[in-house]
């Protein structure tokens, strides 16, 4: 199936002007916050797709505010996306959403990451074999700085998938069948450009902060001080989500 709008051609930010067509009684902030939700799922699911274990199931939503959806399992959300892992790679998928709220600086970070955070940890609690605390945080802090390395990595094809989920979804925000799957061909390809020697590039909505780089050059390992935020060492180091 051909895409309605080609993604390659329109940036993520100029999705608003399209989409204020199509949704006319969203406020700029509820349009903003489509755009966030957006990259946090196609966040996920360019991880997926870039793990040995991963896969990307069948549907995905942005949701729309004040429109209902027959979509099971999504009532309440502001989006989800079918994907997942195996093993320790499920845990680097969950934590991929914290990594797309802090490189796009969410203001909602505190409540988009904390499922992440709690199916991540429960992950790492599965797989760790041991109750040694010292270890746990080890574990933790290696995988959420890997979901971190992936989105930094990849950040332009996730913001190249992010706009086409805006762009083809249905007037409920719900991108399913045939859609779907034409999304996750582009990014697959988009993927594998990104892999070969020329590379893939795109002009970005939002940039990967300095600080983020640092991040991930460091593998995670910081200096409290200069930590990338405080928050994020709520939790590798102590297992619960972000405070203020």
């Amino acid at each position: 199936m051909k895409l309605k709008y080609d993604p390659t051609l329109i940036t993520l930010t100029d999705t608003t002007e399209i989409l204020q067509e199509r949704h006319p009684d969203l406020t700029p902030n509820e349009h903003q916050d489509r755009i966030l939700t957006a990259l946090h799922e196609a966040t996920h699911m360019v991880t997926a797709m870039h793990l040995p274990t991963g896969r990307v199931g069948f549907r995905a939503i942005v949701r729309v505010p004040r429109k209902p959806t027959k979509m099971d399992g999504c009532r309440g959300l502001s989006g989800k996306v079918q994907c997942s892992a195996d093993g320790w790679e499920k845990a680097i998928v969950d934590f991929a959403g914290i990594a797309a709220a802090f490189i796009s600086d969410d203001p909602h970070k505190n409540k988009v990451c904390g499922s992440d955070a709690h199916y991540g940890m429960e992950t790492v609690s599965e797989f760790a074999g041991t109750n040694d605390k010292k270890t746990i945080r080890d574990v933790r802090r290696e995988l959420v700085a890997k979901a971190f390395e992936i989105a930094v990595c990849y950040w332009e094809v996730i913001d190249l998938a992010a706009t086409a989920m805006l762009l083809d979804a249905r007037k409920d925000g719900g991108i399913v069948g045939k859609r779907f799957e034409a999304i996750k061909k582009l990014a697959h390809s988009a993927l594998d450009q990104s892999n070969s020697p020329s590379g893939y590039s795109r002009e970005v909505s939002f940039s990967v902060p300095p600080v983020v780089s640092a991040y991930v050059a460091a593998k995670g390992i910081l200096p409290s001080r200069i930590l990338l935020l405080p928050r994020i060492s709520n939790i590798v180091d102590y297992g619960y989500p972000f405070q203020q």
